[in-house]
């Protein structure tokens, strides 16, 4: 009697793990300087969300980032000293890209049912060729939070 009493239990845990679904949502975040992140989830073939990242207003021809963290940063901390640009998450993990002639990026993953959390992503650029005055010019934009849970 226990072991089918065990089994039955064993079984209905199962079955409601398998009823769960993951919910994937974003959320505003801070405000940057100046550039425009947005990050939206669509579903991809199972067992994954597609994570889609786009950022508009980075310096153009110049070196960016995309960063991805796990908490926001209090206080934020300047790019460069003096700096009005902040880093609004800390770093987790990271892609380094060019941004070509449109200042722009657009970029894609896989988030996979198994991850279950959240991430601050936060983008920003560098401009090495200003005017002389300025000889070193940063980026950052706003923070989106990306989230995935089961439900």
């Amino acid at each position: 009697m226990i072991r089918i009493l065990a089994s039955v239990a064993v079984a209905l845990f199962a079955s409601t793990l398998c009823a769960q679904r993951q919910v994937c949502k974003v959320v505003d975040g801070p405000v940057g300087c100046g550039p425009s992140l947005t990050a939206s989830f669509t579903s991809a073939s199972k067992p994954a969300h597609r994570l889609r990242v786009d950022v508009a207003g980075l310096h153009t021809n110049s070196l960016g980032a995309l960063v991805f963290g796990t908490q926001l940063l209090n206080p934020p901390v300047p790019v460069l000293p003096g700096s009005a640009c902040f880093l609004l998450t800390d770093h987790y993990w990271s892609y380094v890209f060019s941004t070509g002639s449109n200042g722009r990026l657009r970029w894609e993953t896989q988030w996979p049912m198994s991850l279950q959390g959240a991430f601050f992503v936060q983008s920003g650029s560098l401009n090495l060729n200003s005017a002389p005055e300025v000889p070193i010019d940063v980026k950052t934009s706003n923070v989106k939070i990306t989230s995935c849970r089961l439900q």
